[in-house]
């Protein structure tokens, strides 16, 4: 599993840049649906212990010397991997304003964070990450020219 991450973390960073957000997440929701259906998981402690054993692979195989791989790139990766083995994994993306707006020179006055719950516990995050930004519905329909 640690190799798929460490495959698909650039390969969905990828797919984020020239096609955008709503691509990818359909291709995740596309070509993992078939884990979800053949094998659906029950959601008991034991699963999410497994989830999280999941959201911390990933994150791991994100830290190898490669570019940059976002929190949209590494949610995407975890949410993939956990519908294969039956699991089902929202995305969650938030929003919150920026405290220190100036990053790099540029201004940014909104900050966008992405994670994974399977259940209502966040998977690859900090517990309470919901409780910092605004969530929004996430879908293939909904994110559709976000990029």
């Amino acid at each position: 599993m640690l190799l798929t991450a460490v495959a698909l973390n650039p390969a969905l960073r990828l797919m984020l840049r020239r096609r955008g957000t709503s691509a990818a997440t359909a291709w995740v929701l596309r070509h993992s649906e078939a884990g979800l259906a053949d094998h659906p998981v029950e959601l008991t402690p034991a699963v999410i212990t497994e989830a999280k054993g999941v959201g911390a692979l990933v994150n791991r195989a994100a830290a190898q010397p490669a570019p940059a791989v976002t929190c949209l790139t590494r949610s995407l990766t975890a949410q993939y991997l956990l519908r294969r083995r039956g699991i089902r994994a929202e995305l969650r993306i938030g929003v919150r304003p920026n405290d220190d707006p100036v990053v790099s020179g540029r201004a940014e006055p909104m900050l966008f964070h992405a994670w994974v719950e399977v259940g209502d516990v966040v998977i690859n995050d900090v517990l309470d990450v919901g409780t910092t930004f605004a969530t929004f519905p996430v879908g293939a329909e909904q994110l559709a020219g976000f990029r």
